[in-house]
């Protein structure tokens, strides 16, 4: 049951990095 919990938000957080990553990439991208 943890296990399970813990990989939902383990999910929820690499989609949460993945997204501030390409937000990020998208930025220096537009300012360069």
């Amino acid at each position: 049951m943890f296990l399970l919990n813990f990989n939902k938000i383990y999910e929820t957080f690499s989609k949460i990095i993945f997204k501030s990553e390409m937000i990020q990439s998208c930025y220096v991208t537009v300012v360069s």
